[in-house]
C-alpha cells in the first residue's frame, strides 16, 4: 500500500475533515505563513488522530510566493525519502500546477487537489494510473462536439467527462482521464486557471 505524502497550504486552504484519509499510511505536512499564529481547533482535532505522522511547518519569513517554495522545498525532499508515494498538495493555488507537471516528467506520482475530500478513497487507486484509451477517445469526441462551448474550468470539465463517460466512474478515474488530455496538449491551463483550447 503506498503512503500518501499530503502538504497543505494553510494559508490557502482550511480543511477540517480528514476522515477521507482514515486507514490510509500518510504522511502529513502543514505550512502555516509567518503570521498565522493560530489553528482552528476543528483542524487540530482532525489531525491529532493521525500523531507523528503530522507535522507544522511555519515560516520564519514573508515574502512573495514564500510559503510555495517552502512547499516546494519539503515536496522535493519527501519525495527523496519517499520515492514510491503518492504525493498531494491541497492547495487552490494554480502556480503549483507547473511543478506538478514537472514532476510527472520525472515519474512522482504528484496532484494538486483544492481540499482533502479529493483525496482518492480508494486506497488502491493511484493518480498516475493510465485511463483506458476508449474513454480518452470519447473525451475528445466530447469536446469536439462542444465547440466554442467546451468547459472552461478544471472543474467544470470533470464534472461534464463524469455524465459523459456513464456516470460511474470514480474520482480517480475521471482524473486520470484528465490528465491524459493534459499530457495530450488537448488543453492547456492559464495562468489563472482558465482552460485554452489550442487550434488543431
Amino acid at each position: 500500500m503506498k503512503t500518501r505524502i499530503i502538504l497543505i497550504d494553510l494559508e490557502n486552504v482550511q480543511p477540517n475533515d480528514l476522515s477521507r484519509l482514515a486507514g490510509l499510511p500518510v504522511v502529513i505536512r502543514v505550512l502555516l505563513g509567518p503570521s498565522q499564529a493560530k489553528i482552528s481547533l476543528s483542524l487540530v482535532a482532525a489531525l491529532q488522530p493521525f500523531g507523528d505522522a503530522v507535522q507544522y511547518i511555519q515560516l520564519q519569513n514573508s515574502g512573495k510566493n514564500a510559503l510555495d517554495f517552502h512547499l516546494a522545498f519539503y515536496l522535493g525532499r519527501l519525495s527523496c525519502e519517499y520515492p514510491d508515494a503518492l504525493f498531494y498538495i491541497i492547495s487552490k493555488d494554480t502556480g503549483f500546477d507547473p511543478l506538478v507537471k514537472h514532476l510527472g516528467s520525472l515519474r512522482i506520482a504528484c496532484r494538486r487537489l483544492e481540499g482533502i475530500e479529493r483525496v482518492p478513497a480508494n486506497i488502491t487507486a493511484k493518480p498516475s494510473e493510465p485511463a483506458p484509451q476508449d474513454n480518452i477517445a470519447r473525451a475528445q469526441a466530447y469536446l469536439i462536439k462542444c465547440g466554442k462551448a467546451k468547459p472552461k474550468k478544471v472543474s467544470t470539465l470533470r464534472s461534464a467527462l463524469k455524465v459523459q463517460l456513464g456516470g460511474s466512474l470514480a474520482e480517480a478515474e475521471i482524473d486520470a482521464v484528465v490528465d491524459r488530455l493534459r499530457a495530450a496538449r488537448v488543453f492547456e491551463e492559464g495562468a489563472t486557471g482558465s482552460l485554452i483550447y489550442p487550434a488543431r
